[in-house]
């Protein structure tokens, strides 16, 4: 019967062939062929974002991973999720790759039509940025990345490994306090910017950081992290027009929302969980999801449309990572993974309907390959929650590409440019001659 392949919900991909077609092209009825379904290494294969991969590009995929001795190939106990769509990274990439060459250390679904994943450097970076002041605002892993996307534009490197097994790095980033402001290796100030709430008083949930970066000929960079406690709340909203002030916005907002808090802003009260929980109140009770939902369209209204409707500015919303709690415990983690999982999905919606990019960045830190941090050198966090600064820097690069492509400047920034081409051997024209006479004898 004819039917339809359809990518999206509108969009169809092809038309389905009645059996008799079939046959007929298939060549069964005329012998050409003996299987109603012949196997073939050119049959096309659709991802989850929708775009076209062949058998022989997968097959030719896995060769290369075979080749490399990526993990793919190479199952590991508790570790890998094994779909050749599912957005990865190499769990021995290495500093040199994620910073050279990133092709070779994500692998999967490098989000559709952002594909193929341009390796972005230092010079390209501060070329896409010069000028802007990039507003990031999260929690504690928004923090951490904030460090290693400053280091990156200031160094062109990765950091030192944050936590026990670098420089011991932390909350303030080896940085030096001077009557309550810091300044370090990755800002020039740091200090709070809030009171805080019942969730938080401590200072480093605080924060806002600021560094100023020499940009060179492209203009300086300015970048701002603000830490936050809550997805949208009276602190933020006061804070709304300053922020929107900005040229470029990373958010992301997720751990919080897993902590209990009786603020009156806080539509998502109760909304938490505990070690006595079989699953969290984000999977089981749709009030909290609901309310969660609120607040990411509270957002939306007051902060997100203002880069949204700006043809100069760029926002990305950074998904949330596993597993929202600081907890080792496999039984917790597995509460937290499916709460997240939830929060995802509802905040995949609403940035979709208003048009809101997104990074998906679940999979680089999921539940089967967070390790336990210090002394598990294939666990991709320095601590068993945080992000290791390596896995920072391909957030780094898939934002990077995403922001060129909003402000509009790929072409000229991202653009390899096209060697010179080789010239081609002249020539040189034979002389005409200066008579007709064929028995002259030239001088000598």
């Amino acid at each position: 019967m004819d039917g339809a392949h359809f990518v999206g919900v509108e969009s169809p991909d092809t038309r389905l062939l009645s059996l008799a077609a079939w046959r007929d092209r298939s060549g069964l009825d005329s012998g050409r062929a003996s299987d109603l379904f012949p196997s073939s290494a050119a049959l096309p294969r659709l991802t989850h974002a929708g775009r076209r991969v062949s058998l022989a590009t997968i097959l030719a995929q896995d060769a290369l991973r075979e080749a490399h001795g990526r993990h793919r190939t190479r199952p590991r106990y508790g570790r890998g999720l094994g779909q050749a769509e599912t957005l990865d990274v190499d769990w021995q990439a290495t500093d040199a790759e994620v910073l050279d060459d990133l092709s070779a250390s994500v692998h999967g679904d490098t989000f559709g039509y952002y594909d193929p994943l341009m390796t972005v450097t230092q010079d390209q970076a501060l070329c896409i940025l010069g000028g802007t002041h990039v507003m990031i605002l999260g929690d504690s892993i928004s923090r951490y990345f904030t460090y290693q996307f400053n280091n990156f534009l200031i160094n062109g490197d990765v950091a030192a490994e944050f936590g026990d097994e670098g420089d011991g790095c932390l909350s303030w980033g080896c940085a030096t306090e001077i009557s309550g402001v810091y300044s370090g290796p990755y800002f020039d100030s740091g200090k709070k910017w809030s009171p805080g709430t019942e969730r938080s008083d401590s200072s480093s949930h605080r924060q806002i950081i600021e560094a100023t970066i020499d940009g060179g000929a492209y203009g300086d960079v300015t970048t701002t992290f603000r830490f936050t406690q809550d997805t949208w709340y009276d602190d933020l909203e006061d804070e709304a027009s300053e922020i929107n002030e900005g040229d470029v916005l990373i958010i992301n907002s997720g751990w919080w929302e897993l902590k209990e808090d009786d603020e009156e802003d806080h539509a998502s009260d109760g909304c938490s969980f505990s070690s006595s929980d079989d699953v969290s109140d984000f999977y089981r009770d749709s009030d909290c999801l609901d309310s969660y939902e609120t607040d990411l369209e509270n957002l939306v209204a007051g902060i997100l449309r203002y880069f949204v409707n700006d043809d100069d500015k760029a926002v990305v919303w950074r998904m949330t990572t596993c597993c929202g709690v600081d907890d080792s415990d496999l039984g917790n983690q597995r509460i937290g993974a499916i709460a997240v999982g939830a929060m995802n999905t509802i905040a995949d919606k609403v940035m979709a309907d208003n048009g809101i990019d997104t990074a998906n960045v679940y999979q680089l830190s999921n539940i089967a390959n967070l390790g336990t941090g210090a002394g598990d050198g294939t666990g991709r966090t320095f601590d068993g929650f945080h992000p290791r600064a390596r896995e920072f820097q391909i957030w780094t690069q898939i934002l990077l590409n995403k922001i060129a492509r909003q402000l509009g400047n790929t072409e000229e920034c991202l653009a390899a440019p096209s060697p010179a081409p080789t010239p081609r051997p002249v020539t040189p024209p034979t002389p005409a001659p200066t008579t007709s006479a064929p028995s002259l004898i030239p001088c000598l």
